[in-house]
């Protein structure tokens, strides 16, 4: 079997090679170059197999936090949920103020329904590190999952302070605030959201609602139109008349 160098044309040769292969133990190569080349074609199965045939896991390995990280990230990224979460616990027991691996180990307990494990440990990261966007991004998003519209209202505006004005992240927080029957606030953050986007019907179509509750049902009707015409499948079982 060729040699693998993890470059250009070669890193597909080299994870087709790794594919037929009956035992992978048997592979003519270094296992460090298989984990690259197949990370980099996109094969994360194989890249997790290569890089944990390089002794990552030895404490005393040179290299050990990139290469320990990045086999976790690979399990994460393949959907090993469990293993994922043994993993980054592991590289937490050595290495405690990692955020990385705090990160990942809240989207692994989160992808696994483990909401109040996930949400401990990202608000944990968070008192550390308050400025840590990503934490909050967990946080807030942990929040939707179970629809615990007052925290998620709280970590979107979090995130609006420290500078991610996105336009869906205004845009929950408009209809995080809507939910919560703030339609004031709720018109202002739609208005945000279609600065950023101006083709962003839902915005558009949920600021008709929010105006509508507030009375402006002329300038409702006019958004619903509009919102209409950028994506007329909104009117299925999304859109709602008015008397």
């Amino acid at each position: 079997m060729g040699q693998v160098t993890g470059q250009g044309a070669q890193i597909t040769v080299a994870v087709q090679a790794i594919g037929e292969a009956a035992d992978f133990a048997r592979l003519d190569c270094d296992a460090a170059d298989v984990g690259i080349a197949a990370k980099q074609s996109g094969n994360l199965r194989f890249a997790l197999f290569g890089l944990q045939g390089t002794g990552a896991v030895d404490d005393e390995a040179a290299g050990f936090d990139q290469r320990h990280g990045a086999i976790q990230q690979l399990r994460l990224q393949h959907g090993n949920n469990p293993g994922s979460i043994t993993a980054f616990e592991a590289c937490l027991a050595k290495q405690p103020d990692w955020p990385e691996a705090e990160i990942n180990l809240g989207m692994a307990h989160s992808n696994a329904g483990h909401f109040d494990q996930a949400d401990a440990v990202l608000r944990k990261l968070l008192s550390r590190h308050p400025d840590s966007v990503e934490a909050l991004k967990g946080l807030a998003a942990i929040a939707l999952k179970r629809d615990d519209r007052e925290k998620g209202l709280k970590y979107h505006r979090r995130l609006i302070d420290a500078g991610v004005a996105s336009s869906e992240v205004l845009y929950n927080t408009g209809l995080l605030s809507q939910q919560l029957n703030n339609p004031e606030d709720a018109v202002r953050f739609y208005r945000l959201a279609l600065e950023a986007r101006p083709d962003f019907a839902e915005a558009r179509l949920n600021l008709g609602h929010a105006l509508e509750s507030l009375g402006q049902k002329d300038e409702a009707r006019t958004c619903w139109v509009q919102a209409l015409e950028v994506k007329p499948e909104l009117a299925r079982g999304y859109f709602r008349r008015t008397a």
